[in-house]
């Protein structure tokens, strides 16, 4: 670590070199700057998370002060870093002898060490390290659906909050104060009987002007966390009101075909007697779909909402009423339908023609493996063959390899006889990227996140995998057409075997459940007139 920081330090002294370009024409030896600090402030011990720290300095030499900075070390998953450093003054003429400062941070618990570094005229270094040590999380504290507002109180009605709190050190006191029209109460104690972790469930009765409940947390360290949960109105007539939880206003992981919860809370002035929700697709809402309210439910009913996700949703509406014949409905988009990854495992393919002889794979049209005879009468939906090139080694070839003339022609054009169509497929080479991405890959947002991560994807107009490994991993892709690739999918090759000429290929694959081939075959399809 010593050397690291070393090498840091001169980082700093190269950058203060290139941004002045200043260089003695002194060649006296001179002493490096002094750093003073008070003997107390040498070590930071013990504090608290978010404690403020000021560290005072002074510094002095002979020769001038040329810059002034600091930063930290901290702590990581797997290894400690250095931080960006920080500048206090920098120089460029009228160099100071004297100077005299603070460093002012708030305390976070990756940190390690605090390093000053301070150069004089002639670049010449010293540094001063302040450990810290034992630094202190302070408590967690959660409200219930990670909602810390209420839109609408009912006056005269109990506001019920509810919430955890976690500690590493035990919990020393735990109070609530209530605030009306400016006004804090004197504080409530919360009871308190784990002391490293409380659920806490408090209820008050609503009344004018109430704005606020404030919580005070702290251990017994000192460590003190304040949170505030906040009454955004106070109702004196009859109303109805829905709250997300979380308040989110987007359902960010839908999934298609799979079970998607919404939880929250209605609450009204007078009984509930409907909630429903509906979903949005191509611009209309569906019909309502009436959700079960049970018998005990009066005026405050804390629901759960399961949604079975469908391709092209953009929002679902929750419908709320209560018996005045109020209605209150809150709608939260859907910016993007997810699906789960297709994974087909051990798909085998041949390069043997035949009837029953499994030469193409459609990704999207079922039972995806072909024979040659089968194949032509879906031209429009293959997307790769397993072919014997020329050299008698078997290549996996998109139809559009055909378009390359030669070899290529040659070796793929026994397998199109029939065809009318030609498919556009990007095929790759062996990409050890895909190949740490595979196995994590469950999501179609996973695999836009891959073909996002590597512009190679994106612009590669590439037809054949080349000769074939066992243990290699190719991309393929669909799109516009050459270098204009959209999406994509993993090909995981596990075994190859050739016997008297004839190869079997062995593999997994994975790609996104929307249909890439039907969406994209309008702008790359082209005829085959061989």
């Amino acid at each position: 670590m010593k050397k690291n920081n070393i090498i840091y330090s001169l980082l700093i002294l190269i950058s203060a070199l290139f941004l002045f370009n200043c260089c003695s024409d002194n060649d006296e030896v001179v002493s490096s700057p002094v750093i003073n600090i008070p003997d107390d402030k040498k070590e930071v011990k013990g504090a608290n998370e978010g404690d403020l720290i000021s560290v005072p300095f002074s510094v002095s030499t002979e020769n001038g002060i040329r810059r002034i900075a600091y930063y930290f070390i901290v702590n990581t998953a797997n290894e400690t870093k250095n931080e960006e450093p920080v500048i206090i003054e920098n120089y460029t003429e009228d160099f100071p002898k004297m100077y005299e400062g603070s460093i002012d941070f708030s305390i976070r618990t990756e940190m390690s060490t605090l390093i000053l570094v301070v150069f004089n005229k002639e670049n010449q270094a010293s540094e001063v390290h302040i450990s810290l040590s034992e630094l202190k999380e302070l408590p967690v504290f959660r409200f219930d659906k990670d909602l810390d507002y209420k839109e609408k109180a009912f006056l005269g009605k109990n506001l019920k909050v509810k919430g955890n709190v976690t500690s590493e050190y035990d919990i020393n006191s735990f109070t609530y104060r209530v605030t009306n029209n400016g006004v804090a109460s004197a504080p409530v104690d919360i009871p308190v009987i784990d002391r490293q972790n409380v659920d806490f469930d408090i209820s008050i009765i609503v009344e004018v002007g109430l704005e606020n409940i404030l919580f005070d947390v702290t251990n017994v360290h000192e460590g003190k966390v304040e949170r505030r949960f906040q009454i955004l109105n106070v109702l004196t007539d009859d109303d109805i009101s829905i709250e997300i939880a979380g308040g989110i206003t987007e359902l960010t992981s839908y999934m298609e075909d799979e079970e998607n919860i919404i939880e929250g809370t209605v609450e009204s002035g007078s009984n509930i007697i409907g909630l429903a929700y509906s979903v949005k697709k191509n611009g209309v809402f569906g019909s309502p779909v009436e959700i079960d309210i049970p018998e005990d439910v009066i005026d405050l009913y804390n629901f759960t909402i399961t949604v079975v996700g469908e391709a092209g949703t953009e929002a679902v509406k929750i419908i709320a009423t209560n018996e005045s014949e109020l209605v209150e409905e809150i709608i939260i988009d859907v910016p993007y339908v997810d699906s789960r990854i297709v994974y087909i495992a051990d798909v085998v393919l041949t390069t043997e023609i035949g009837e029953g002889k499994y030469n193409w794979f459609s990704c999207y049209q079922a039972p995806h493996r072909f024979d040659q005879i089968t194949a032509a009468q879906y031209p429009e939906m293959m997307d790769f063959v397993a072919a014997k090139y020329t050299t008698g080694v078997p290549y996996l070839l998109s139809a559009m390899v055909y378009t390359a003339g030669g070899n290529y022609a040659t070796a793929v054009s026994p397998y199109m006889v029939g065809f009318d169509k030609m498919t556009y497929l990007l095929v790759t080479a062996n990409r050890p990227d895909a190949k740490n991405a595979f196995d994590a890959i469950e999501k179609t947002s996973d695999m836009e996140a891959l073909f996002k991560s590597q512009s190679y994807y994106a612009t590669a107009g590439r037809y054949t995998s080349g000769a074939l490994t066992a243990g290699n991993y190719h991309v393929i892709g669909w799109g516009n057409g050459s270098q204009q690739n959209k999406a994509i999918g993993i090909i995981k090759l596990k075994e190859i075997n050739t016997v008297d000429g004839i190869s079997t290929v062995k593999f997994d694959i994975k790609f996104g459940k929307p249909d890439y081939r039907t969406m994209y075959n309008g702008a790359s399809m082209m005829p085959y007139n061989p």
